[in-house]
């Protein structure tokens, strides 16, 4: 595994994923809705992070249901007090998952920095119940470098190149969809779902926090300049500025 971009130790760090919670848990509920998620699920949550998913999780599942959290840091899931929630501190490259256990297994945003993502996909897969679904939420960075210009467009194409030299792959939502069908899951399904936001606003706020965390890593790479990051981070401020950039990709199926 890659060193993560993004510790949870960063003093921001807690605000910068209260931003992410608000901009995409609507969206990864509203799949997990189409899923058939009810009360009783037993459900498997990699990359856990602050627990906003886990809370949502503990309660549509009700007492009857269970939900297991998994991340490498555990310090914002430990402050989260559910009958029904189970922490675990693991490395899910190395965790061994329990074998056709779960109703559902759901990811965000983990997997585009593990080398070894289909390797973690198979034992996804292998904890499935049959019938069971998986859920995988990943960036794809395709909007703005189709639609965008000028430091905008710029910006994130030294944003993805960079993060490609430290084992990141920010074009991976495209890719999940198919590996899922290659293992033989059923009902494999893909959906993109890309913000258009203003500067100052939540979505603004969650990015611009996520770079200045990694600022002197990014403009030490010489895939960005200062100049450039500059300009960046005043866009992500201004209100009349408006732009897309990542896409996130919702892949689900069902284990027959």
């Amino acid at each position: 595994m890659t060193d993560y971009m993004f510790p949870h130790s960063w003093p921001q760090e807690r605000k910068r994923l209260g931003f992410m919670s608000a901009m995409l848990d609507p969206y990864t509920l509203f799949r997990m809705e189409q899923l058939g998620l009810t009360s009783g699920w037993r459900c498997l949550e990699l990359g856990a992070g602050n627990g906003s998913m886990s809370q949502e999780l503990c309660r549509r599942v009700g007492s009857s249901g269970h939900v297991t959290a998994i991340d490498l840091d555990t310090a914002f899931l430990s402050e989260i007090s559910k009958p029904n929630l189970e922490v675990r501190t693991q490395n899910v490259v190395e965790a061994d998952f329990e074998q056709g256990a779960y109703d559902l297994i759901y990811t965000r945003a983990l997997l585009h920095h593990l080398p070894q993502w289909q390797e973690v996909l198979e034992k996804m897969h292998a904890a499935l119940k049959p019938g069971g679904a998986l859920l995988i939420q990943e960036p794809d960075i395709h909007p703005a470098e189709a639609l965008e210009a000028g430091d905008w467009r710029d910006f994130w194409i030294g944003f993805r190149n960079w993060s490609a030299t430290i084992g990141v792959d920010h074009q991976l939502g495209r890719k999940v969809a198919a590996h899922l069908k290659g293992l033989g899951l059923a009902e494999v399904q893909s959906h993109a779902e890309t913000i258009n936001f203003d500067g100052g606003s939540g979505p603004a706020q969650f990015f611009s926090l996520s770079m200045a965390q990694i600022r002197d890593k990014l403009v030490g790479s010489g895939h960005v300049s200062p100049e450039l990051f500059e300009r960046f981070m005043k866009l992500l401020d201004d209100p009349n500025h408006w732009g897309m950039c990542i896409s996130f990709v919702t892949a689900s199926a069902r284990k027959a």
